[in-house]
């Protein structure tokens, strides 16, 4: 089963690294994806997330910016997803190892 992660993102520079390092911990035999929905950063959000291109193969960045808020941005995070089931974390979270392979 595929699976997409959505982060929803603003101004998340300081904190969403440690999530990412997180993530690239995570193990799954199937197929994921990562989205980040930036809502919008005006600090290195994006500049971040890209450093992480190489321990997350299938990590992107979409445009959320259109409308403010997390639940937004989770929405279109989903709305660009490819997986067969979605799960949600925040940038400013730390997910557990083995937290991919419990959901």
């Amino acid at each position: 089963m595929r699976l997409s992660v959505i982060i929803p993102a603003y101004n998340s520079a300081d904190t969403i690294d440690v999530q990412l390092e997180a993530l690239s911990r995570q193990r799954w035999d199937d197929a994921w994806e990562v989205i980040v929905a930036d809502n919008g950063s005006t600090d290195r959000t994006g500049d971040v997330v890209k450093r992480f291109r190489r321990e997350i193969p299938d990590l992107r960045v979409i445009d959320a910016s259109d409308t403010r808020g997390a639940g937004h941005a989770r929405n279109r995070g989903a709305q660009e997803a490819s997986g067969e089931a979605l799960l949600f974390c925040d940038a400013d979270d730390e997910v557990a190892d083995g937290w991919l392979e419990a959901m």
